[in-house]
């Protein structure tokens, strides 16, 4: 759970995804395409994963910013009975879900939680 995102005073169920891409200046660019396919790989190979950090703002010195949230992106990879099944259609490995848990932090602003619905 990242602290400040409530519904009605409860926590909000989220997930995060994310992917390995090229700039956009870069999709018809072959090296580039080759290098984001040699991370994926290297990704699944090695059963990497990627740690996020949200920090809120507050002050001028990043190094003070207090922590709101913390969570790791895993790569998916096929369920067993679906390969045996049909071979997998190239999934990609940063679309994955935080974990059901993530660590959350204390609030570090003082004043209450609103009670009303998020705006999006």
């Amino acid at each position: 759970m990242l602290q400040g995102f409530m519904n009605n005073g409860q926590p909000v169920a989220m997930r995060a995804s994310g992917w390995v891409n090229t700039h956009k200046d870069d999709q018809n660019n072959q090296q580039a395409q080759q290098a984001a396919e040699q991370v994926r790989q290297l990704v699944m190979q090695y059963n990497l994963s990627i740690s996020v950090s949200v920090d809120a703002k507050v002050g001028d010195d990043p190094k003070t910013w207090p922590a709101i949230g913390k969570m790791s992106l895993f790569a998916n990879r096929p369920r067993e009975d679906q390969q045996m099944a049909a071979p997998a259609p190239a999934a990609n490995p940063f679309a994955a879900q935080a974990p059901a848990a993530p660590t959350a932090q204390p609030n570090p602003f003082a004043a209450p939680q609103p009670q009303d619905s998020i705006p999006f």
